[in-house]
């Protein structure tokens, strides 16, 4: 089910069926995608109003959650593939239409930037890479050791904060995007570490 919840406590809202993606620039709703074949794509309100589903031609299967708003509200990404195809990113706009690739096949991405240009995708061996969302060259982030989870962009484009699991306390990192620098943000530490995973 997709739910939301205050962090102060109070139980969890459920929105609707399927996994969530992103919320919306301007808060009103989020994604919600029933996985499979072909699968299903609808925006549900937070609030009053409707679910909307949003038509996705083309497309023979749409991958569980990883999905995100482009900053003005009128596109989104997701992962899934074509008939005879391997699975990639698309960008896709909510008025319809067919959904445009932007990364090569085999390739699904997650994070997106806030200025909707580039999205994040990290290898089965752990190295992370930055891709155009108009298309293009990917770059890998250097000197980033394999196994870094990103979390959230930095808000001007150009870090993505996240972590190495398995670490307690969990140390959060800025990453330098063209350089690979790393900064030690913040360490978050359980009250207590039995039963931590």
């Amino acid at each position: 089910s997709v739910a939301i919840r205050k962090i102060d406590g109070t139980p969890p809202v459920r929105l609707g069926e399927g996994s969530s993606g992103s919320l919306s620039p301007d808060g009103k709703s989020t994604i919600s995608i029933l996985p499979g074949s072909p699968g299903r794509v609808t925006l549900v309100p937070l609030g009053p109003g409707q679910p909307r589903t949003i038509a996705i031609a083309g497309l023979e299967h749409i991958d569980n959650g990883v999905a995100h708003f482009l900053e003005e509200g009128k596109r989104i990404t997701i992962n899934g593939n074509e008939p005879g195809h391997r699975v990639r990113t698309y960008l896709v706009d909510l008025d319809g239409g067919k959904p445009i690739p932007i990364t090569p096949e085999g390739i699904s991405c997650g994070l997106i930037s806030p200025n909707g240009r580039y999205i994040l995708h990290v290898n089965d061996a752990g190295a992370a890479a930055v891709y155009p969302t108009a298309g293009g060259t990917s770059h890998l982030i250097p000197n980033l050791e394999p196994g870094f989870i990103p979390a959230q962009w930095s808000d001007d484009n150009s870090s993505v904060y996240g972590s190495f699991p398995g670490q307690v306390p969990m140390k959060v990192y800025k990453v330098n995007l063209v350089s690979g620098e790393k900064t030690l943000i913040q360490e978050l530490q359980p009250g207590t570490t039995t039963g931590v995973v």
